[in-house]
């Protein structure tokens, strides 16, 4: 059974050039997508770094939480 079996005619040389253009383009659109995403890293990592920070320090502020213990226990509200 031959790759044309399911179609009736095999593709003309046109058709197998625009499927090639259609290849290509896709290949470089996706590792384009893939640059910028890697590009992208540092930033996002910065951030969320900032905001685990910013929630471990509001934590240990208002319950002495650091690293999953509780070092000071719960603030007494008198």
């Amino acid at each position: 059974m031959s790759m044309w079996s399911i179609w009736r005619y095999p593709p003309t040389p046109k058709q197998m050039v625009t499927t090639a253009l259609c290849f290509l383009t896709s290949a470089a659109i996706f590792s384009y997508g893939a640059h910028l995403s890697y590009a992208n890293v540092a930033p996002q990592q910065a951030r969320i770094k900032a905001r685990s920070d910013l929630l471990r320090e509001h934590l240990r502020r208002k319950y002495g939480y650091v690293n999953g213990k509780y070092t000071l226990g719960p603030r007494s509200k008198k």
